[in-house]
């Protein structure tokens, strides 16, 4: 392969524009390599000569065009909603930025409950999912995880997730960190259906509206 440096990263339209590029690697320790990053990444060695017919390719089929994708908004609308549909889902089925009680004066807002109910509140949901723009750095990520987890936590969910414009994970309530149950990009989810069906086997609306 050849060597792809600094210069070149800067010099680059795509990558020039990524934060950490942006800060001169700095704090590179605990930065996640998006699924888009690695293709473009790809691209880079192809126009320096290197071969990267024996490289991994990490999405087979079809492409799948999500549109414009900028804000967290942009997420939940162009990605994450469409999968929920093609899980069998309906707007009905789920609540968006939910406000639960979280002591005498704090209010806990969850982006995605699913079936809530309860006697006096809404104290129990099976699933909850939160969605956020970009969890590439590890602090992102463990910030999305840590509060999608109080979520569950509050509402007695056996499942939670969390998302971005790159991938979905999702855990059983109790699981590590390090450990989720299932974990994708989009492009793969949508691309190939087989993929799509393991998702649907774990939170898919039969699934979940039985539990």
């Amino acid at each position: 392969m050849p060597p792809i440096t600094f210069k070149d990263l800067k010099a680059d339209p795509y990558f020039s524009q990524l934060p950490i590029v942006r800060k001169n690697l700095q704090g590179i320790n605990g930065w996640e390599l998006t699924a888009r990053d690695y293709s473009e990444l790809l691209r880079i060695i192809e126009q320096k000569g290197g071969d990267t017919s024996t490289l991994p390719h990490l999405f087979e089929g079809e492409q799948y065009d999500f549109g414009t994708i900028s804000n967290e908004h942009d997420v939940e609308e162009n990605i994450l909603i469409p999968c929920l549909q093609r899980l069998g889902y309906t707007s009905a089925d789920w609540v968006r930025q939910l406000s639960l009680k979280a002591g005498r004066k704090e209010k806990a807002i969850p982006d995605f409950v699913f079936f809530p109910h309860g006697e006096h509140h809404h104290e129990h949901a099976p699933l909850v999912i939160e969605a956020k723009f970009d969890m590439a750095s590890m602090q992102e990520y463990n910030n999305a995880y840590y509060q999608a987890r109080s979520y569950a936590n509050m509402l007695h969910s056996s499942l939670f997730a969390i998302c971005d414009k790159e991938r979905i994970v999702v855990y059983q309530y109790g699981d590590n960190i390090n450990n989720p149950r299932y974990e994708c990009h989009w492009a793969t989810i949508f691309a190939d259906s087989t993929v799509g069906a393991r998702l649907k086997q774990l939170i898919g609306r039969e699934v979940i509206k039985q539990d």
